[in-house]
């Protein structure tokens, strides 16, 4: 899916097809106006303000109908071919390098599928789990820190390119961290998250904030000092550390524009818990970064 042919703006039937309960895809722009952030991972369509303008959705898998009549569908991998689908989605072009940079572009690597075994399945159609796998794998390197700090300046200028493991078992690690990865972004996983932040109170206590002080109000403003989100006189989100207040997702920051949405509302008890587990999702996302990192250098061979 892409913002920029107002594909939200029209009928689309075509796309709604796809959206179904096993959908899930990877949301990511080509250039993003306040540096790169790593991808969202969604089940939903993608909203035209999750994130920067132009960002596009990638889907695991397609799903269709062979003949008019059919009542179930079948589903097949994003890709008719590996290798092409993902270079001509950019992912795996060659880059030039640029003139006076000290940043090295990734090397186009040789067709992907042949390191991992079997391309396609005795009905001839592309392996489904080897493309899962990649898939997750993306969400990983795109993901790891040191991935992000290697190659910000082509990050900042075009489309992220991904280094595909030698291995299969590689691949199969780095694809595990990415479906916790997935988990953390994914509204509908229950992962299990840290206690010890993001937690309700009554303004200047320790004390779990009652019901009838759930109200954000109108100036909501971050401490640095205590590490709290003061949301009101009366309530405050204790144990926000200020790498989950900076934390930013499609260019935007997660827990500052759910609370500003909010501004003089009164929170239901989803709502609590929900406010609640941004903060210990982001921090148990933030806390992976070593696996991460660790995906990436497997990816390239530096590990």
């Amino acid at each position: 899916m892409h913002h920029g042919d107002s594909l939200l703006n029209r009928s689309r039937p075509d796309y709604d097809e796809q959206i179904d309960s096993e959908t899930v895809q990877i949301c990511i722009a080509q250039t993003m106006r306040r540096g790169y952030d790593a991808p969202y991972f969604s089940r939903s369509p993608i909203d035209l303000h999750l994130s920067d303008p132009d960002a596009d959705a990638f889907p695991l898998r397609l799903r269709f109908k062979e003949f008019v009549s059919d009542t179930d569908y079948q589903y097949l991998p994003n890709s008719a071919d590996f290798y092409d689908d993902l270079a001509r989605a950019g992912v795996l072009k060659v880059s030039a390098p640029k003139a006076d940079s000290a940043c090295t572009p990734m090397p186009k690597p040789a067709p992907v599928l042949s390191r991992y075994g079997v391309v396609r399945g005795p009905d001839g159609k592309p392996n489904a789990l080897a493309w899962e796998l990649v898939f997750y794998h993306t969400l990983a390197v795109l993901s790891a820190p040191a991935y992000r700090e290697e190659h910000a300046e082509y990050l900042a200028e075009d489309w992220p390119r991904v280094p595909m493991p030698p291995r299969r078992e590689t691949l199969e690690q780095s694809a595990a961290v990415g479906r916790r990865v997935a988990a953390l972004l994914d509204p509908q996983a229950r992962p299990e998250l840290p206690g010890a932040v993001g937690r309700l109170v009554r303004a200047g206590t320790d004390e779990e904030a009652v019901q009838d002080l759930l109200t954000i109000g109108p100036k909501p403003s971050y401490d640095r000092v205590r590490e709290v989100y003061v949301l009101s006189d009366t309530l405050e989100l204790a144990g926000v550390p200020e790498r989950v207040w900076a934390f930013t997702l499609g260019g935007y920051p997660v827990l500052k524009n759910w609370v500003e949405y909010r501004k003089g509302r009164t929170l239901t008890l989803d709502d609590a818990e929900w406010l609640e587990g941004i903060v210990r999702r982001v921090s148990a996302l933030l806390d992976l970064g070593g696996e991460l990192d660790l995906a990436y250098a497997g990816a390239t061979g530096l590990s």
